[in-house]
């Protein structure tokens, strides 16, 4: 085997004003030994007053900018990442890439190497290299000045490898000087091996860049080589959200930006990852954090939880319909679906139709984020998650009702089954759709996060996460302890017997029963939550402490990550939403 060759690359550096602004550069002036005629002078002093309105007018520029900066950060950040998300950023920048990557000869020696180009991911590179050899590629992130683990990632395998080599490099260390091994095989298993140093600027929210893990004794569990895709609660008032990547020491390696909307999931259609960015719109990334497709809501429709795809790759999503919202104060009562071939998005069905009768026996409240109500819309379902049994038939899960809903679009839109408390759906126009208990165990309240498996022609199994509050604003009047005697109606555990659950079932769509499969105790977390099997592992999250933990199977807690409290932007907190374990880095 060869002995890998070290070299030092390049060295790169960015500052925060950079993705903000830029200054033009100063042109030189060509040396002249002639002395200047009258109208050589005239021109010369023009151009002398011209450079000095130019100068006068940056200056008054950065003073009004690092003024808005330091009095209103949120409206300058919003405004910045409003400009992100649309086509032509996405088109100027590619285009700026592909000039260099014809006007340059670009080797392992000479890599073409920018700093988040498409502004996706701040804290990324974007490299482009060619290679005379097939070759396989894998990058280590290293962060000297700090006592930070490396961060390795394999671009392309083996049977992968190409000459052609154009890949993002995520991990990078925020406010620090990060070096970028990269290591090249070739067939023969010969390597080499070359570097890249770059400081990283400043992170443009608030977030720490490592959080606290604390790893328990037994963790023979191996946890899987992904990132945590964490998804807090946006702070009161703020306009800008993000989505985080920590990997599983806590430390930070992404950092993604959002307009207006908190980060729910991420969604693979195709090679590309997709995620709302904005109440009335998502992106798909690809693997070099190019936004290559935007898809949008119809006027007067926008995203209000929850969203999913089916086989094809549609979005399936849980919306709000403005002209609704109008009239009636409703919110969230809409499940629509938008093409992804031509973007067009189709209303499936309206649960204010579906379920009036229900809906007439409520009145026009909310839940709050601090566990109380409010008068400002009337949230009588809450649907808080979706997933797809098939392309015709979705599973919602109803926070307000503590049940999960069956919804078939075949032909007309239908319920077709009711997962809850009987009592609650007394009414004969829903009585006969509730689901049987098949066994003795004690049901779920306020539940976030269904996630469905295992579909056959006989059921399927329904995984999710039993925030265990069973409280309704909207339904102040009806008896959650006679329904729901397990379950708590506090925000705040009166003891510490108070506790959420991941909930496993067994769904029989023939018999019209469901069995408790599994059941596995985690903090009691009343809001919010979710629960994610990854091999081996489940993920689950504490909103209120604003932690989330790593189990094994047999519910023992592996590791867990806090400290991440006062995730924010501004200063204001926020709380935890939810967390997941993805494969970011392709």
């Amino acid at each position: 085997m060869a002995t890998p060759e070290l070299v030092h690359h390049a060295t790169g550096t960015r500052t925060k004003s950079s993705d903000y602004r830029s200054v033009p550069p100063q042109r030189k002036t060509e040396d002249d030994s002639a002395k200047p005629t009258w109208r050589e002078q005239l021109r010369r002093a023009s151009i002398i007053v011209a450079m000095l309105v130019v100068v006068t007018l940056t200056a008054w520029s950065a003073l009004t900018y690092y003024n808005a900066r330091r009095n209103s950060p949120s409206s300058v950040l919003a405004h910045t990442v409003e400009r992100i998300y649309t086509i032509g950023y996405q088109k100027r920048a590619s285009a700026t890439l592909e000039k260099k990557k014809k006007t340059g000869n670009y080797t392992v020696d000479h890599m073409l190497v920018e700093a988040n180009p498409f502004s996706t991911n701040t804290t990324s590179l974007y490299v482009f290299f060619v290679t005379d050899q097939l070759m396989s590629v894998s990058y280590t992130v290293s962060a000297p000045e700090t006592n930070f683990p490396d961060f390795t990632r394999v671009v392309t395998t083996q049977a992968q490898r190409g000459r052609t080599h154009e890949f993002q490099v995520t991990g990078l260390i925020p406010s620090t000087k990060n070096v970028v091994t990269f290591t090249l095989t070739d067939v023969d298993e010969h390597t080499i091996t070359r570097q890249y140093t770059y400081t990283m600027g400043d992170v443009l929210g608030n977030e720490p860049v490592r959080v606290n893990a604390t790893f328990f004794a037994d963790n023979s569990t191996k946890l899987t080589n992904g990132l945590y895709a964490v998804m807090p609660e946006a702070a009161e008032g703020s306009s800008t959200h993000f989505a985080f990547l920590y990997d599983s020491s806590g430390i930070l390696r992404g950092e993604i930006p959002l307009k207006n909307v908190k980060g729910t999931r991420f969604i693979t259609i195709g090679q590309q990852t997709c995620y709302a960015v904005s109440t009335t719109q998502f992106a798909c990334v690809d693997k070099l954090g190019t936004v290559k497709n935007f898809f949008n809501f119809d006027e007067r429709y926008s995203l209000f939880s929850d969203y999913t795809t089916d086989s094809n790759g549609n979005i399936i999503a849980i919306a709000t319909n403005g002209n609704a919202f109008d009239k009636t104060k409703e919110v969230g009562t809409y499940v629509v679906r938008i093409n992804i071939l031509n973007g067009k998005m189709t209303v499936l069905a309206n649960l204010a139709r579906l379920l009036n009768s229900y809906r007439t026996t409520t009145v026009a409240r909310a839940l709050t984020a601090d566990g109380g109500s409010s008068d400002g819309a009337w949230n009588w379902l809450d649907l808080d998650s979706i997933s797809a049994l098939d392309n015709n038939r979705y599973l919602l899960s109803s926070r307000e009702a503590s049940s999960v809903i069956t919804l078939d679009v075949n032909d007309s839109p239908s319920i077709t089954s009711i997962i809850g408390p009987a009592n609650l759906w007394n009414d004969p126009k829903y009585s006969y759709l509730v689901m049987k208990k098949n066994g003795n165990f004690a049901d779920f309240a306020g539940q976030n996060d269904i996630q469905v498996s295992n579909v056959n022609a006989t059921g399927y199994t329904l995984t999710l996460f039993n925030n265990n509050y069973a409280y309704s604003p909207s339904n102040p009047t009806f008896n959650w302890s006679n329904a729901l005697p397990t379950a708590s109606q506090r925000i705040q555990a009166t003891n510490s017997e108070a506790r959420s659950y991941v909930y496993t079932y067994a769904v029989n769509t023939q018999d019209n029963t469901y069995t408790l499969t599994s059941s596995m105790s985690t903090p009691y977390s009343p809001l919010y939550g979710n629960a994610q099997f990854v091999d081996d592992a489940v993920v689950t999250v504490d909103s209120q402490a604003a932690t989330w933990s790593a189990w094994n199977n047999q519910g023992t807690q592996l590791v867990k990550f806090n400290g991440h409290e006062g995730t924010n932007v501004n200063g204001a907190r926020a709380s935890l939403g939810t967390v997941y374990k993805v494969q970011y880095c392709f």
